[in-house]
């Protein structure tokens, strides 16, 4: 048997490898990968093991002359969008090994919203007034209703919500639910480090 050679051979070292894309958060870089192998960590049983194979892989694909780096993405065939924590290079066959993580079912994303963003102009007094346009549509978040303080008199009801999307919340935005519900963004905290999510302050606005 001759060297594996990762352009000609991975289709018999695997059932299927899949089209994949990499992008790079803050920058205009996107490079389609045609062939990559997708490989599940295998782990140990233990209570969250089968959980813990659902949001870690291991993507292997060809060094064509551009390096991944942790905090890189690649999203495969059906969207879902793979953190890149660590990287290796198999020099002997020519491939880069990524170890990543599913922030979205790591961080239980499990709420489906519309994000629109506000667009300020002044009316004929002067006032600035809103005009909202959907900025994105499908971003995974998790919502977390804020508890109300008993000394605070005038609660108003909101949520903290997470999400790993690139999205640069500014004051008046807001998130939608398929149900409805307007979350408007009060304050925005990006996240830090490669596994981290950013997190927005939000009210409940009543139509």
């Amino acid at each position: 048997m001759g060297p594996f050679t990762p352009e000609e051979d991975f289709s018999r070292v695997t059932d299927k490898t899949e089209a994949i894309r990499l992008t790079r958060p803050g920058s205009n870089l996107e490079v389609l990968i045609p062939s990559a192998l997708r490989r599940r960590v295998r782990r140990a049983e233990t209570p969250d093991a089968s959980q813990r194979e659902m949001r870690e892989a291991v993507w292997i694909f060809s060094d064509s002359g551009f390096t991944p780096a942790p905090g890189d993405r690649l999203r495969d065939e059906t969207k879902v969008a793979w953190t890149v924590q660590a990287v290796t290079h198999r020099a002997a066959i020519g491939c880069w090994e990524c170890k990543t993580l599913d922030l979205r079912t790591a961080h239980r994303l499990d709420t489906w919203t519309d994000f629109y963003s506000a667009r300020w102009s002044l009316d004929v007094n002067g006032v600035p007034v809103p005009t909202y346009e959907i900025a994105r549509s499908g971003v995974n978040v998790k919502i977390v209703p804020l508890k109300q303080d008993k000394a605070e008199a005038f609660f108003v009801p909101g949520a903290e919500i997470f999400f790993d999307d690139e999205l640069n919340p500014s004051p008046g935005d807001y998130f939608q639910t398929p149900e409805g519900l307007r979350y408007e963004v009060r304050e925005f905290y990006p996240k830090s480090g490669r596994d981290g999510i950013s997190r927005c302050v939000t009210i409940l606005v009543k139509e």
